[in-house]
């Protein structure tokens, strides 16, 4: 299983895959390589109202579970985030 952290939710993805969009990082993946998501079993890992709250979440998410379908690492973490955040286990955070 292939894993994508973003800001947005799975809705708003759907629609650039089935058009080929290039600006999304999810229909690159699934265009270029020819892969179908399995839009019903995607997981939403955590939910923020908050624009900078969120930001920082999803950057953490990405220095801690290192997706391979992200094209960047998110909202800039100071470099001491990289030694300090516990590693990512897939039973809880």
């Amino acid at each position: 299983m292939l894993k994508y952290v973003g800001e947005t939710g799975h809705r708003e993805h759907k629609k650039p895959v089935a058009l080929a969009d290039s600006k999304s990082a999810i229909s690159d993946h699934a265009n270029s390589l020819h892969h179908d998501i399995d839009w019903p079993n995607v997981r939403i890992i955590d939910h923020e109202s908050h624009w900078r709250p969120r930001k920082i979440r999803e950057a953490i998410s990405i220095v801690k579970r290192k997706p391979e379908i992200n094209r960047d690492s998110g909202y800039h973490l100071a470099p001491v985030y990289g030694s300090v955040l516990p590693p990512f286990n897939e039973t809880g955070n």
